[in-house]
Formats: C-alpha cells, sequence, structure tokens
C-alpha cells in the first residue's frame, strides 16, 4: 500500500475484487484497501487456505463471511452488497462451499 509493505491478516478479509486496475481489499471492519498486487498474484497465494474461493471472475470471498449462497448472488455478514456468482460455476461454487462448512465444523469436534 502506497509503496510500503502492510500485513493484513486472512481472517480481517470479506473479500477482494479487480477494481479498474487495482486489487481492493474488502475488510471486516467495513473499510478497504487498495493494493500493488494484481489479483492472480494474490490468488496464487490466497486460493491455497481453504477458506478463500473464487465466486466470479475477479472476486475472492472469505468463506468464513457467506451468510447466503445462491444463483442469484452471494451475501456477506455484515453487508448488504450482493456478490455475483458464475452460473457455469455455481454447482462447483456451491460443492466446494458445502465441503468447506462440513470441514470447519469437524475441526471444532
Amino acid at each position: 500500500v502506497d509503496y510500503a509493505d502492510l500485513r493484513v491478516p486472512l481472517d480481517d478479509i470479506l473479500y477482494i475484487e479487480t477494481v479498474g486496475r487495482k486489487t481492493r481489499l474488502y475488510l471486516k471492519n467495513g473499510s478497504s484497501i487498495d493494493v500493488g498486487m494484481t489479483l492472480v498474484r494474490i490468488s496464487e497465494q490466497l486460493l491455497e487456505e481453504p477458506q478463500f474461493f473464487s465466486c466470479y471472475r475477479g472476486i475472492i470471498v472469505n468463506a468464513d463471511y457467506v451468510q447466503s449462497l445462491a444463483e442469484e448472488g452471494l451475501s456477506l455478514k455484515g453487508t448488504v452488497q450482493l456478490l455475483p456468482v458464475s452460473r457455469k460455476r455455481f454447482g462447483e461454487i456451491r460443492r466446494y462451499y458445502h465441503e468447506y462448512l462440513i470441514l470447519k465444523v469437524r475441526s471444532l469436534n
């Protein structure tokens, strides 16, 4: 950010999207940060983490904050915005999200 390193805990990220030529991180505290990394570079790192998945071209979501997932869109806890979901990949996205929820519940036990 502004040519300085900034560490953002993964749990603070709601979602990430490409906005014009920038990559924007939306945080749980309601703020957003424009970063100098491309979404491709960020996704190479984040998509290794099980809670992050791509719901649409140019958008990566933190599954821990998903409130609802439907073909019409994806809503996140604490926001009113509805994020788009790929129609072609909806089944795959839904399956991944449900599998993540099952893994998370099992890890709590």
